[in-house]
């Protein structure tokens, strides 16, 4: 037996690139449906098996262990695990198989840096989203101090934009993401009426899996993506899987995050380099506990002047999104800016892919280049504004 089970953990160290091989050492499963049973079937395992694990480095400058690679390493080894993926089981394989897909996670895992040129990016992002002025400036003043010494992580404290629908805020977002090169994750609160759709759920059930969060690091290939929790005030409280809530008040505050469980590892995970947005429409149907975490800054509709410079930014963004949205000329006809400048910003993308379909329509009778005319432009109807109450601090 306590050859076996040494083979056993060599085999597992080899699978890690944690050790090497035993040359021609056979390992016997124990494999309960095969009707061969290992020699060993008859006598009583022990309740644990002792591995030698292998000394762990610290982290260089610039990476961090997202997950404790000691902690994940007793984990994949544990004998004694109620899960028993060591049984060769169907269940057993894939919690192997997921378990082992986050593996980077528990080597040095980098974090995003500022690239060199982000004072000019900021000055992009403010031409285009003129009525983001006061979140823009938090972002500044962040980025200066990060500047004062080189290679510094991104990293902005918790924020919350506040404003009505359609204002930009979501688009804002995904903006600045790319401003500042790092990997974006969206979670759309709305209707989200559980935890486990954030911090996991137990690998013991047949769709256990690790929350989103987990799943969005694991992806970003760095441990400080942006992840916008999209329209946070909308989601449901009441169900039985556990109030949504309860897990993000753990991940907005550092000291907290640093040590935040996912459900199905069962272990600590750094989550502490995370920078989070999050949208809504009303402050008031969001928890106080969960409003003191955040900078809430409240967000303007563009005034008729700035709707000027967003209805060109859209314009732009639509002809890189849109199919054949390249064959349009670079700028808008002043005429129909001037009608756009009635909507919001959302109405105005929408608005404006509709627009390029009728250009695209009348271009035969027009005889003329591909361009969008008034006659182009349907206004939707624009209901009366309800007002909403902010908190702002």
């Amino acid at each position: 037996m306590k050859e076996r089970a040494e083979n056993e953990g060599a085999d597992k160290l080899v699978a890690f690139g944690l050790g090497a091989p035993e040359p021609d050492v056979p390992v016997v499963l124990d494999d309960s449906n095969s009707g061969n049973p290992g020699p060993d079937r008859d006598q009583a395992e022990p309740e644990e098996t002792e591995v030698s694990s292998p000394e762990f480095l610290p982290c260089p400058p610039g990476y961090i262990y997202v997950l404790d690679p000691e902690l994940y390493h007793k984990r994949i080894q544990t004998r004694g695990d109620k899960l028993k993926w060591m049984r060769n089981s169907d269940s057993g394989q894939r919690i192997r198989e997921l378990l082992l897909a986050y593996e980077h996670l528990a080597r040095p895992y980098p974090l995003a840096t500022y690239p060199a040129d982000m004072s000019d990016r900021w000055l992009d992002l403010r031409h285009r989203f003129p009525n983001f002025d006061q979140v823009l400036n938090l972002f500044e003043s962040r980025y200066a101090l990060a500047s004062l010494r080189p290679d510094t992580p991104v990293c902005f404290p918790p924020i919350l934009l506040l404003g009505e629908p359609g204002v930009g805020k979501s688009a804002f977002s995904k903006a600045v993401c790319v401003a500042v090169g790092i990997e974006y994750g969206e979670i759309p609160m709305a209707g989200i009426s559980e935890t486990f759709s954030i911090s996991g759920l137990d690998l013991g059930w047949s769709t256990g899996r690790p929350g989103s969060v987990m799943e969005i690091v694991s992806g970003a290939g760095h441990a400080n993506p942006i992840i916008l929790l999209d329209e946070i005030d909308k989601c449901g409280t009441g169900g039985s899987g556990g109030n949504p809530y309860a897990p993000l008040h753990i991940l907005l505050e550092r000291h907290s995050a640093a040590t935040f469980q996912d459900v199905a590892f069962r272990m600590p995970a750094d989550m502490s380099w995370v920078n989070w947005i999050a949208t809504a429409n009303d402050a008031l149907a969001i928890p106080v506990s969960l409003l003191t975490r955040f900078r809430q800054i409240e967000v303007l509709s563009p005034t008729r002047e700035q709707m000027r410079k967003v209805v060109q930014s859209i314009y732009a963004s639509r002809r890189e999104t849109v199919s054949n949205g390249d064959l349009f000329p670079p700028d808008l006809d002043p005429a129909v800016v001037e009608r756009l400048t009635l909507l919001s910003p959302r109405q105005v993308g929408l608005v404006l892919e509709d627009a390029m379909g009728n250009a695209a329509r009348n271009q035969d009778a027009r005889a003329e280049q591909l361009i969008i005319m008034p006659d182009d432009i349907f206004l939707p109807e624009i209901p009366g504004r309800r007002s909403i109450g902010f908190f702002k601090t």
